[in-house]
């Protein structure tokens, strides 16, 4: 979308960034590998999605399953980020 439907009030400008935890990240990369191809995924298990990253890491036994754990939002500062941890079933947000 343009104009005012593209402006948030936190000044997010899209997703800089989405931590995903899982019980098996060696597991999860491969199955990045094979839908995305080699290249789109780092040694360090980072997944480059055009211009957002997928930082996969363990954490194993969650609560929730396997699933997002952090959100970084582009272009958003530190004050306007405030988010219902309630609403966000557990997903912090932060600027990114």
């Amino acid at each position: 979308p343009e104009g005012a439907a593209r402006r948030h009030a936190n000044g997010a400008q899209g997703i800089a960034a989405v931590h995903v935890g899982v019980d098996d990240v060696a597991a999860t990369l491969q199955r990045y590998r094979m839908l995305l191809g080699p290249e789109a995924v780092a040694q360090d298990g980072v997944v480059q999605l055009k211009d957002c990253r997928v930082v996969v890491h363990a954490e194993p036994r969650r609560a929730r399953g396997e699933g997002p754990s952090r959100i970084s939002l582009r272009g958003a500062s530190d004050a306007g980020v405030p988010v219902d941890p309630a609403l966000a079933h557990g997903v912090r947000f932060e600027a990114g």
